[in-house]
């Protein structure tokens, strides 16, 4: 039919759009980790650092805007990772303001202002981070996609910088609300792969970690039990056991 057709073509521009981006991105690392090639390096010592900042003028190379933007979120998260957190704000916010330019990359728009938040709420930052989570909310409300999902994840993050914060009631209110969006995706049929309810799976595992801090915090320490069992059981019951954060909900039994 012609309304196949259509769906056809528009699925092939998807996945050709897709291999081009993965294309250019392995020439970007390949070209980043050339630095660290003796014949390169003259046989200096390259750190970390170093290879960082070879990408860095890797970057003004990079002609595909998307995978520009991908890139630099990449860099922030890898120079948050390091404490290096001004250079993580900075790169974030390139990324960000790259990822405004093209609608159809909201979700990496959001997820890139969490990454941001995540940045600021590490650095002791809370004011910057609780401002750019307050745009991915936004975002993600004026949005006409379903992004259920997504509004889980962020609601997770919130959670975890008002837990940091030791603001323990909002952040057990949003992780409940995590909680509740996660399990009303569970209910839905996904058409795609099975893979889909594993990684849900995951996600729920998490928020429920997280729910357990949380109450532990706020000395709820039979709640905090429970939780912390349910997470448990979730990866148990997932192909993802070897997930090292499966081991972390048990810390919780042993301290209730």
């Amino acid at each position: 039919s012609i309304s196949f057709a259509i769906w056809s073509n528009v699925q092939a521009n998807r996945i050709e759009k897709e291999k081009q981006r993965a294309l250019a991105a392995n020439e970007f690392l390949t070209s980043i980790f050339e630095a660290n090639d003796p014949d390169v390096s003259s046989g200096k010592e390259v750190s970390v650092l170093d290879l960082l900042k070879n990408s860095e003028r890797q970057l003004n190379y990079l002609e595909n805007r998307e995978v520009k933007a991908d890139m630099l979120k990449q860099l922030g998260k890898l120079y948050g990772s390091l404490g290096e957190y001004d250079s993580s704000i900075s790169y974030s916010q390139k990324a960000i303001k790259l990822y405004q330019e093209n609608e159809l990359l909201s979700n990496r728009y959001v997820r890139s202002l969490i990454s941001l938040g995540n940045t600021y709420s590490n650095s002791g930052r809370n004011k910057e981070a609780d401002s750019v989570l307050a745009i991915a909310f936004e975002t993600i409300e004026s949005s006409n996609e379903d992004q259920q999902l997504l509004l889980s994840d962020l609601l997770y993050y919130y959670a975890s910088f008002r837990n940091v914060a030791g603001d323990f009631i909002k952040g057990d209110s949003a992780i409940r609300l995590a909680l509740s969006i996660a399990e009303d995706l569970n209910e839905r049929d996904f058409t795609s792969e099975q893979s889909d309810h594993e990684s849900l799976k995951v996600h729920q595992a998490l928020l429920y970690t997280m729910l357990a801090q949380i109450l532990v915090n706020r000395s709820k320490l039979d709640e905090a039990l429970s939780a912390a069992q349910k997470a448990v059981q979730l990866v148990a019951d997932s192909k993802h056991r070897s997930y090292s954060f499966s081991i972390y909900p048990s810390n919780y039994l042993a301290r209730t």
